[in-house]
């Protein structure tokens, strides 16, 4: 991504750009030198906290947001291990996994089981949109923020 952004600005091209949560990545903003500036992307919310320890445990950021998503499904799944030990279908496996509430030690933010008419049931986590100023990710917008579901 640093490179596309990098080649974009060597052939002085400049327009609006978006991506998805690998934007997300430090590591790559320092290697596009400032070219990614402006740029949005919509990503998963990560708790600080989270982000700190996988840097340390990893030295780079680049998987972070998936990386989030794992350790919350992880931990749901072991939190009730003997539980879905006896589950023999989807639909039992799905109502011992709708009991599960967030813990204090979120590494995507508050989640929540929903039950929708439409789609059905899922997990739904926050959601951000964030743009890129100053070498930096922002925060513009949260799923909080919004009356809506996604």
């Amino acid at each position: 991504i640093s490179t596309f952004y990098r080649q974009l600005r060597g052939q002085r091209v400049s327009l609006p750009t978006f991506g998805v949560f690998t934007f997300d990545s430090q590591s790559e903003l320092k290697q596009a030198e400032g070219a990614m500036e402006g740029a949005v992307f919509p990503t998963h919310h990560v708790e600080d906290s989270f982000r700190q320890e996988y840097l340390s445990r990893f030295g780079n950021d680049a998987q972070l947001t998936w990386a989030a998503l794992a350790y919350e499904f992880t931990r749901a799944l072991s939190a009730q291990a003997d539980s879905l030990k006896e589950s023999r279908d989807s639909e039992s496996v799905m109502r011992i996994l709708s009991r599960l509430t967030p813990g204090t030690d979120s590494a995507a933010g508050r989640s929540e089981y929903v039950k929708d008419e439409r789609v059905g049931a899922y997990y739904r986590f926050p959601l951000v949109l964030k743009i890129i100023r100053n070498n930096q990710t922002e925060e513009v917008l949260t799923s909080d923020s919004l009356n809506t579901a996604p």
